[in-house]
Formats: C-alpha cells, sequence, structure tokens
C-alpha cells in the first residue's frame, strides 16, 4: 500500500464526502479509492469513516487520524513546492498588507532592498490598521501585530514589540511622579482606538503582574497622532516602541513607569495556507524573516 497516496484520498473522500466524487477528483476508480481506504483502516486497525447509505462521517478515531494526516500532506506539498521553485525567479504582483505606523518606521527600508533584489516582482502594499480578510480581499500576505496569530492562517514570526508608556518633560511637570500603573487613571490617556474606547492594559515588574483598565480621553487609529499629541503636553500615550523610539532619543518625550515594563506583542507575517505556496509569497516572507533578524541583532 502507497500510505501517502492512501493518505491524499482519506483526505480527498473527507473534503468531498464520496468516495465516487474523491475517486473523480483524484483520477481514481470509485472501486480503488473505497479498496485503499479499507487497506489503510486495516492497517490502523481502526475504522476511519462512519458509512450509511445517505452519507460518510468521520468516526473519531477518523477525525484525529485526519489532524495528523493534513499536517503530513501540507508539509510534503510544500517541500515539493519550494524545491520545485528553488531556480524560479519570482515574478508577478506581490499584495501585502501591513500597519500604518511600522511600516512608516521599520519596513520601508526592508522594501526599497527587496525590490532591488527581485525587480520581476510589482508590490501594492495597503497601509491600514485595518485587518484585512486575505483570500476575499486577494492579499498575499499580511503583517500582523498581536499577542497570537489567528489559528486559521499560517504565521511567521518577525519580532517583538514592547508597549512604553510615556509623555512628554512639560506635561510630566505639572504632575505628581507616577510611581504604580493604577496612578495612569488620573491622567488623561490618549488611547488606540482600534482597542475600543476602554481597554485593559498589562504592566509586569519582577513577579508582579498589574492590569489597569483606561478610558481615553483622546481617541485615534493611529500611533503617530498619538505621540504627536503626547509630544503636545495633552497626556500619557502607551504605544509601540517602534512608534516612540526618534522621540524618547530626542527627549520630545519620557517614559513613565520605568521600573515597570509594558505588554510584549509580536509582529507576524501571515498566509492563507502552506499549499503550493508561490514563490513570490515564500521569497518575500524568508527576506522579511532575515532582514528583521538582521535588525534587531543591531540593536543588540
Amino acid at each position: 500500500m502507497d500510505r501517502l497516496k492512501a493518505m491524499q484520498l482519506f483526505r480527498a473522500v473527507h473534503e468531498t464526502g464520496s468516495f465516487a466524487l474523491a475517486a473523480e477528483r483524484e483520477n481514481f476508480s470509485a472501486p480503488a479509492v473505497s479498496r485503499q481506504i479499507a487497506n489503510l483502516e486495516t492497517h490502523l486497525g481502526a475504522r476511519l469513516f462512519h458509512r450509511t447509505t445517505r452519507r460518510l462521517s468521520l468516526t473519531e478515531s477518523g477525525l484525529i487520524y485526519l489532524s495528523r494526516v493534513e499536517a503530513i500532506l501540507d508539509a510534503v506539498e510544500e517541500a515539493e513546492s519550494e524545491a520545485g521553485q528553488q531556480h524560479v525567479n519570482p515574478q508577478g504582483l506581490l499584495r501585502v498588507s501591513a500597519p500604518l505606523s511600522y511600516s512608516l518606521a521599520t519596513l520601508s527600508p526592508v522594501l526599497a532592498a527587496f525590490t532591488e533584489t527581485y525587480p520581476d516582482l510589482t508590490l501594492d502594499i495597503d497601509v491600514s490598521d485595518r485587518t484585512v480578510d486575505l483570500v476575499h480581499e486577494g492579499f498575499d500576505v499580511a503583517l500582523r501585530i498581536s499577542a497570537e496569530p489567528a489559528p486559521n492562517l499560517i504565521a511567521r514570526k518577525l519580532g517583538d514589540i514592547h508597549m512604553v508608556a510615556c509623555a512628554s518633560p512639560d506635561y510630566l511637570a505639572t504632575q505628581a511622579v507616577l510611581t504604580h500603573p493604577s496612578e495612569l487613571s488620573r491622567h488623561p490617556v490618549l488611547l488606540y482606538s482600534n482597542f475600543g474606547q476602554r481597554y485593559a492594559y498589562l504592566f509586569r515588574r519582577g513577579d508582579e503582574d498589574v492590569e489597569v483598565m483606561l478610558d481615553g480621553r483622546i481617541l485615534a487609529n493611529n500611533g503617530d497622532l498619538l505621540r504627536e499629541l503626547a509630544i503636545a503636553h495633552r497626556g500619557v500615550t502607551i504605544q509601540p516602541d517602534f512608534v516612540l523610539a526618534d522621540a524618547l532619543t530626542a527627549g520630545k518625550l519620557v517614559r513613565v513607569l520605568p521600573d515597570w515594563t509594558g505588554e510584549c506583542f509580536g509582529i507576524y507575517a501571515v498566509y492563507a495556507s502552506r499549499r503550493h505556496l508561490p514563490a513570490k509569497i515564500r521569497v518575500f516572507i524568508d527576506y522579511l524573516v532575515n532582514a528583521m533578524s538582521a535588525t534587531q541583532n543591531a540593536r543588540g
């Protein structure tokens, strides 16, 4: 028995719900598909399908086996795709969705170098903080900042992003020194509106975790605008480190609660499926991973 082919036929029967339809899709005869599944069940010592005159459904053993089979087949298909495209020059249109502030602060030089390396690729970058639907909106890749990527997408981590609480020196000169995250509730907070009008921020000091629920005095869906409002002494903002780095270095903003560490998120490149991954997507994500790793190593 060709076990890999039997796995492929097992998945095809599950996806089509029929031996006949699976046979048609995989270019087999229906009796041959039925025989392969029967041989597979004999080999495993477990029934994979409930068979009735009306429908097929997976048994409990079938459900468990399916999860493993899909991972194996996806890995095989990805390996074959990569091997077959090693010498293919990526070309065509690559549609990418990326957060606005992250793109301006970090992504621009990487994209410039990427297009020089792969001149036959055309990049279409949608710069927005909204969460796009990769499949229905036709995007190849999206960059997303989150604690965990969506489970229905394939994700590769590009790096870590830390949240930092800060305000202008002039604003802080008029206030009592902040010593505990709970004291933030007494200050006007400049809040990222995609989180909602109220948001729970997590702070950590050693083994101590504190979560504070903050209301936004000013709401905006862009971190750069909130940073500029903080520079203009409008209150405290809590933003990703890449949004604040230059202003902190220049002294326009000062960290508050320096003994406390803000939440950490990941920046991920996500795409819809491993199956037959086009070379343009693979080289783009590989390039991002290497570039971001080099940048973080340079920072120390």
